[in-house]
């Protein structure tokens, strides 16, 4: 075994690699891997899977408080969502991103962050976020709404690549793979 191998075996999997040889789709695990989380979070993540249609994609999620539950907080090129852990049939609160009128965030590292999505119906607020991540998924929200920058997306042949690779090594079923190379051709 290479010493770069042995250093990966002590370091781990890194969370996306984990998500997609779980079988989930390559855009809600990267967006599940830039969140500030652990495993713990790995059955809501399979939830948001199998509720987001093929054609909607996740961008960013955020683990937090809506009311007296703990969830996830997830971003699509659509909508913010809430789904509670342990929860099951979908989101337990729901904005489409047309709908906004303003985006807010608060807190601190110490208390937790929070995040408010407000429209003229509707006002979202999930707390006791873990670090900067409130901070981090208003600033994508505003990205994503009202377009004042441009959205944090990957390169589609950069993630083929990053497939084929965990295929080649096993860690991504040729089923997987199939399926998800197919999104990514969808989307170019």
């Amino acid at each position: 075994m290479a010493w770069f191998d042995l250093g990966r075996l002590f370091k781990g999997q890194s969370p996306q690699e984990r998500l997609l040889r779980a079988g989930i789709r390559a855009d809600i695990a990267m967006a599940a891997g830039r969140m500030a989380g652990d495993p713990r979070s790995d059955p809501t993540v399979r939830e948001v899977a199998t509720q987001l249609p093929d054609d909607e994609t996740a961008l960013r999620l955020m683990e937090g408080r809506y009311g007296k539950v703990m969830g996830l907080l997830v971003l699509t090129d659509r909508r913010v969502l809430f789904f509670g852990h342990e929860y099951v049939g979908g989101p337990l609160a729901e904005v489409e991103l047309t709908s906004i009128d303003r985006i807010s965030s608060g807190g601190s590292v110490r208390t937790g962050t929070s995040v408010t999505v407000t429209g003229p119906d509707v006002a979202l607020t999930v707390d006791r976020g873990l670090a900067l991540s409130g901070e981090q998924f208003a600033e994508a929200v505003r990205e994503v709404r009202f377009g004042s920058a441009p959205v944090e997306r990957r390169d589609p042949l950069e993630v083929l690549a990053e497939l084929r690779v965990m295929r080649d090594s096993g860690r991504l079923s040729e089923e997987e793979f199939q399926k998800q190379k197919r999104r990514l051709v969808d989307e170019l």
